[in-house]
């Protein structure tokens, strides 16, 4: 079986095995994917498409009279950061790769980066973390992050001295990997084991 990153994450990152059920729940109930039901879907496609057309960032601000209006304060903050992030830097743009890592029982987390981007020179495979107001990003939860992406395995070859991150959109700080911790790891997988017998069970 296979689940997406925010989702195990979400997951991991619950106290009690009570949370962790109620989890594994939420994600058996929400149905099939419908773009609807993806709030950052437009702001995402859009700085992808930014990019790869070579197009100014102020393209962005053209979204707010897209979307819908329960959107407008997010996407408005979000664009904010994601400007001041990018601000006096080069960036291109290259196709990420897409990814996944697999525990030893067989789960499969869907870890593929969002952007791929060249930042002065050096390349860079980004996952887009947008939560914040009901959630605080911190090393509890960005750790484990950036330990999956390192762990992951692509079909594509990454680019020499690739760098994997994790950009704060809310805060427009970007999280770098440095190494997989094998503590951190081993808890990835202890967690992906009880992901699998609840969700057998």
């Amino acid at each position: 079986m296979s689940v997406g990153l925010t989702q195990f994450i979400d997951f991991t990152v619950r106290q009690t095995m009570l949370a962790k059920i109620n989890k594994i729940n939420d994600i058996k109930n929400q149905g099939e994917y419908h773009p609807v039901k993806d709030h950052w879907k437009q702001l995402r496609e859009r700085i992808k498409l930014c990019y790869e057309q070579n197009q100014s960032l102020n393209q962005l601000d053209s979204l707010l009279t897209e979307v819908h209006e329960r959107k407008i304060n997010s996407y408005t903050e979000a664009i904010k950061a994601f400007k001041k992030f990018t601000r006096n830097k080069k960036i291109e743009w290259f196709d990420p790769p897409k990814s996944m890592w697999t525990s030893t029982n067989g789960l499969v987390v869907r870890s593929s980066p969002e952007l791929g981007l060249v930042i002065d020179g050096v390349p860079h495979l980004i996952k887009l973390f947008f939560k914040g107001n009901t959630e605080k990003i911190n090393e509890r939860n960005i750790q484990p992050i950036l330990t999956l992406m390192l762990e992951a395995q692509s079909k594509d070859p990454y680019p020499p001295n690739i760098v994997f991150a994790v950009l704060n959109v809310k805060t427009a700080k970007l999280h770098v990997a440095t190494q997989a911790n094998p503590k951190i790891l081993q808890a990835l997988q202890l967690e992906a084991q009880t992901f699998e017998n609840i969700w057998r069970n």
